[in-house]
């Protein structure tokens, strides 16, 4: 018998997607046609010990005599919006302060270029690139120069990520700097994604840390997570496998039927085992049984001591289950009992 520690991980997508009997878990490869990053920060900033201070809040603190008197702006075609969801030029010292004080600064996907790929039930794998500019001015009355974060590009391997860019560094020079160095290191370890009905995907929760020392904007500690939250929308288009052989010829299409129900969302679960499942090393796929019922709720698939596993959303898994391998080939044991506390 296995006992399930905690799950690790939960993606929403579309039921039809998620539950269909022995669905391959290979990747797929999608078109990216268009989404947005959105860069949530607080304008706050109490003092240097502050647990809820943002580096947005930083430069535009006035009080003190280290303060930076800043401002941070857009430059088309990234867009900052306040609060209360207004687009704005600027944030300054005259506005609102405060931990609900929300600005997001947002930049448009740049579809050439850009990449995302992922498995039926496995993680993502994206290269994201992103147009416009952020200002983040600081001690303008020193002579420093802005701060500039320009057509950024996000990378997204599993729960891992990062941020890099071209721009200009503070100082009382025009000090520039390009991709070589990562501005951020993305933490997607608790990041939520989404698959909409028209196929967008929506991954919130995503934390930057700071890099120190490449970071740009400096000051804060090393591996700090001082710089808000993103969240990153993408339009996506699933690509057509190649065709190794020449097509049948396809008859005119008949009418469209009614559109069916829609569907209920189901979610996918990432669960760390105590120990493997099964002796193979390779991925197989599973269904979870109820024991009293003997009803499948839910499939997915096993490797090692990871499950990943796909039920309606709603559906509760606590209790004793039978996994079971479906492979008509699968050898030797083909399942087990888990317990789900």
């Amino acid at each position: 018998m296995i006992t399930l520690n905690r799950r690790l991980a939960a993606l929403t997508v579309s039921a039809a997607a998620l539950l269909a009997a022995a669905a391959p878990a290979g990747a797929a490869d999608y078109t990216v046609t268009g989404g947005k990053l959105d860069w949530t920060m607080a304008n706050q900033f109490d003092s240097t010990s502050d647990p809820v201070r943002t580096w947005l809040g930083y430069a535009t603190n006035t009080v003190g005599g280290g303060a930076a008197n800043g401002y941070v702006s857009p430059v088309a075609p990234a867009t900052l919006t306040n609060a209360a969801g207004t687009a704005v030029d600027l944030v300054n010292g005259t506005n609102v302060r405060g931990v609900n004080e929300l600005y997001r600064l947002s930049y448009p996907v740049a579809t050439t270029g850009s990449t995302y790929s992922a498995t039926t039930f496995g993680p993502i794998k994206a290269s994201i690139e992103l147009a416009g500019t952020f200002k983040f001015q600081i001690h303008e009355a020193r002579g420093f120069k802005p701060i500039t974060i320009v057509n950024p590009q996000i990378t997204i391997d599993g729960s891992t990520g990062t941020l890099r860019s071209t721009g200009t560094k503070a100082a009382t020079t025009v000090v520039t700097y390009d991709r070589t160095d990562v501005q951020f290191n993305l933490d997607l370890s608790n990041a939520t994604v989404v698959q909409r009905a028209d196929g967008t995907r929506a991954i919130t929760g995503i934390v930057p840390v700071a890099n120190n020392p490449a970071t740009v904007l400096s000051g804060f500690p090393a591996n700090s997570r001082l710089f808000g939250t993103m969240a990153l929308t993408l339009g996506l288009e699933e690509k057509p496998l190649p065709v190794t052989q020449a097509a049948p010829t396809t008859g005119p299409a008949g009418p469209a039927g009614p559109a069916g129900p829609a569907g209920r969302d189901a979610t996918l679960k990432v669960i760390r085992l105590a120990k493997a499942a099964f002796a193979t090393k390779a991925e197989v796929h599973v269904r979870l049984i109820d024991r009293t019922t003997k009803k499948s709720i839910a499939t997915g698939t096993v490797q090692g001591r990871t499950l990943r596993l796909s039920l309606l959303s709603g559906t509760k898994l606590k209790g004793t289950y039978t996994l079971k391998r479906t492979a008509k080939k699968a050898k030797g044991k083909l399942q087990t009992t888990i317990t789900l506390r």
